[in-house]
Parts: structure tokens; C-alpha cells; sequence
């Protein structure tokens, strides 16, 4: 009965494939066989159990390689799935800083193109006011060509409406020479002589704009030498005994206020040179002398070396028109005129610059 169930284990287990199992119950069936005597039996399960048991060892070994490939394979799994993913990671930082790089090449062609376009904004801006500048300065030099040709044919103008003032007043000194070759009275004679000094001071005043480089200043050391040389000339008798001497600072008036100047001038030299020193008087001087004594102020002398003038003379008052004339002068150029009557005379004139223009009261 044992060996029966053996044997119907044997079967069971054969089919199954259960070689453990198959090697006990060939064991089991051996011992059995060979209890029974039946040792034909028993050696042919015991090599049957030797074929199982190689059998196994050589799953057993196959197993164990097969585990050992299997550890090796898990390792070199977990090793490759290592190197992947540093690669991976690798090709992620790559694939970071190629973007970091683009995106940095990006701002900086960005930014170059940004740079640029204000540069040649600001080019086009410079380019721009430049040409604007060059046409308003071409426009400004045309102006300016057009001012300098209106001025210098506004200088040629004056300079030949002086000239044609001084050559007419020219003539007019011409006429009055002759009248004077016709007179025979003294005091006729004297009175042309006053009109033809007062006309070379008006003259002189022309000639001197005509020849200066200013046609609305006159150059007062200039002026008043002609202007004193003129009068000795007229009155060429008298001033041939007479030092004149004249002291001008290098001063240039506009002609509102050199025109009474010179008259004024005019009359108190020529009143000098007439009436300041009798015959056989000894010390015979006249002084001119003009100059700033202060910003703004100017001070004309007018002395001599003469008798001097009566305590009672007024020169707004008295019957001689050429101290009348000065003192209207001075008065028109808002002036003060101090007289001096003794010992000597003196006329001292303080005043400022007249307005070019004339202003309205």
C-alpha cells in the first residue's frame, strides 16, 4: 500500500513538475522497493532522484545565475537610469543655459538695436538741427547782408547829404566873403563876420561827419582844433597877438550835443579875441578846455587873460547877441553857465549828453 500511494504521488508529482517533491517520493520509493528486496526498482529511482537532483542543482545554479544576472541587470538598470538622468539634467542645464544664453543674446541685440535706433534718432535729430540751424543762419546772414548793404548805402547817403551841406554852406561863406568885399560900414562888415564864423562852426560840424567813420559822433579834440584854427583864421588880425590854447580830452558827443557846443564856442572865442584885450595890452591868452568830471557830466571852460566883463553883465540880458545865443544854447542843452566877470572872464558850462533822438516835453 505504501508503495501504491508512492507511486500515485510519483505520478501527481511528475505531472506537476514538482522535482523536490519527486525526489522525496523516490526516496520514499527506493527505500520502499528496497525493503521489498526489489533493489532493480530501487537503483532505478535512486538515478532517477541522481538525474532530478543534478536536475535541481543545475536550476538551482541556473537560478542563482539567473539572480545574479538579475541583481547585475538592476544595477546596471539602476546605474543607467543614473546616467540618464544625469544626462538628462545634463542635457536640462544645457538646454537652460542655451536658453539663458539666447534669451541674453536677445536682451543684448535688444538692447544694441535699442541703442542704435536712439543713436541714429539722435543723428537724424542733430542732422535735423543742424540743417535748421544752417538754413536759419543762412537766413540770417542774407539779413545781415541786406542790413550792412542798407546801412552802407544809409552811410554813402548821409556822408553825401554832409558833403552837400558842407559845400553849400561853403557857398553860403563864398556869398558872405563877397558881401563883405561890397560893405563899407564897420558894423555891417562885423555882423557878416559873426554870421560867417557861426556858418564855419555849422560847417565844420558837417565836414567832420563826413569824414568820420560815424556819422552820428563827433570827435571833440577834432572838432574844437578846426574849429578854434577856423576862428583864428576869420579873425586873423586878433588872433595874431592872442595864444589860444585848447585842452580837449578825446571824447566823442553825438551831434545834438556838439552842435551847441561849437557855437557856444564859437561866439565866447570870438567875443574874446574882439573885446578881451585892448591895444597894447601885455598878457593876451584864451582857454578852451573841455572834459568828464564825473560819469554822465561833462564841463566846458571858456576863459582869458583880458579885462573881464562889467559886475552887471547878465548874459540873458544884455544887448550883445552872441552872449544872448550862449545863453539860449546853454538853456536848450539843460545846462548850467557860470560867469566869471573879474578879473578875467570865465564861462563855465556843466551839462550831460543831449538824447540823440529828442524826446517830448
Amino acid at each position: 500500500m505504501a508503495i501504491y500511494h508512492a507511486l500515485k504521488a510519483r505520478q501527481l508529482h511528475k505531472r506537476n513538475q514538482n522535482k523536490p517533491t519527486l525526489v522525496i517520493t523516490n526516496d520514499l520509493l527506493d527505500t520502499l522497493y528496497a525493503q521489498q528486496g526489489n533493489y532493480r526498482l530501487a537503483r532505478r529511482h535512486t538515478a532517477e532522484n541522481r538525474r532530478l537532483e543534478a536536475q535541481l542543482r543545475q536550476q538551482e545554479q541556473e537560478a542563482k545565475v539567473a539572480e545574479l544576472q538579475g541583481r547585475y541587470d538592476t544595477k546596471e538598470k539602476e546605474r543607467s537610469i543614473q546616467l540618464l538622468q544625469q544626462q538628462n539634467r545634463i542635457t536640462q542645464l544645457a538646454a537652460l543655459q542655451q536658453r539663458t544664453l539666447r534669451n541674453a543674446a536677445l536682451l543684448t541685440a535688444g538692447l544694441l538695436l535699442l541703442a542704435v535706433g536712439v543713436l541714429v534718432n539722435r543723428y537724424r535729430l542733430r542732422q535735423r538741427t543742424v540743417q535748421q540751424l544752417a538754413a536759419q543762419k543762412q537766413v540770417l546772414e542774407t539779413r545781415d547782408q541786406e542790413k550792412e548793404l542798407l546801412l552802407r548805402e544809409k552811410t554813402l547817403l548821409l556822408q553825401e547829404v554832409h558833403h552837400r551841406v558842407k559845400n553849400n554852406l561853403q557857398i553860403v561863406l563864398s556869398l558872405l566873403n563877397t558881401q563883405v568885399n561890397t560893405l563899407h560900414e564897420p558894423a555891417a562888415i562885423e555882423a557878416i563876420r559873426d554870421s560867417q564864423s557861426r556858418v564855419q562852426t555849422m560847417a565844420l560840424i558837417h565836414q567832420n561827419l563826413y569824414q568820420s567813420e560815424s556819422l552820428a559822433r563827433i570827435d571833440m579834440l577834432s572838432y574844437f582844433g578846426e574849429l578854434t584854427e577856423a576862428i583864428s583864421e576869420a579873425f586873423r588880425q586878433e588872433a595874431a597877438r592872442v595864444q589860444l590854447h585848447v585842452s580837449v580830452e578825446p571824447l566823442q558827443l553825438n551831434t545834438h550835443t556838439a552842435v551847441p557846443l561849437g557855437l557856444i564856442v564859437n561866439e565866447l572865442v570870438t567875443n574874446a579875441l574882439k573885446y578881451a584885450f585892448p591895444p597894447g595890452y601885455p598878457d593876451q591868452r584864451v582857454w578852451v578846455t573841455l572834459g568828464q568830471v564825473e560819469a554822465g557830466r561833462y564841463q566846458l571852460v571858456v576863459a582869458d587873460s583880458g579885462v573881464g566883463l562889467p559886475a552887471s553883465v547878465v548874459p540873458t540880458k544884455v544887448a550883445s547877441l552872441g552872449l544872448r545865443l550862449v545863453a539860449g544854447l546853454a538853456q536848450q542843452m539843460k545846462a548850467r553857465l557860470e560867469v566869471a566877470a573879474a578879473p578875467s572872464a570865465c564861462f563855465t558850462l556843466t551839462f550831460r549828453e543831449l538824447p540823440q533822438t529828442p524826446v517830448a516835453a
